[in-house]
């Protein structure tokens, strides 16, 4: 058989569509990788809530001092952030510049 030049244009459309097929599968390829990633977090999750109950129930001072000191723990770094962010927003502004008066000599 003969090969069929094709034109540079159709070419050119189909280098694209091969770019956005790869850049759409390499997206899916992401979200199904975080998907699977959450789904672990989300397993972890239920499992340390199970063992918070379990430790509620036959432990309750121990339950009741670990709660105290995540409470605790949260309020310190809530007093942090907040610190940082009050830092963060000052930033430096030199000296305003005042037109005194020139002295001509």
């Amino acid at each position: 058989m003969r090969e069929i030049r094709i034109p540079a244009r159709i070419q050119q459309i189909d280098t694209g569509d091969e770019r956005r097929v790869s850049r759409a599968h390499g997206q899916a390829t992401r979200a199904r990788e975080n998907a699977a990633l959450y789904r672990v977090v989300a397993t972890d999750a239920r499992t340390e809530k199970a063992l918070r109950a379990r430790i509620a129930e036959q432990h309750p001072r121990l339950h009741k001092s670990e709660v105290k000191a995540r409470a605790d723990l949260q309020r310190s770094e809530e007093t942090r952030s907040t610190r940082v962010a009050a830092q963060s927003g000052r930033s430096y502004q030199p000296p305003a510049q005042t037109r005194g008066s020139r002295r001509n000599h």
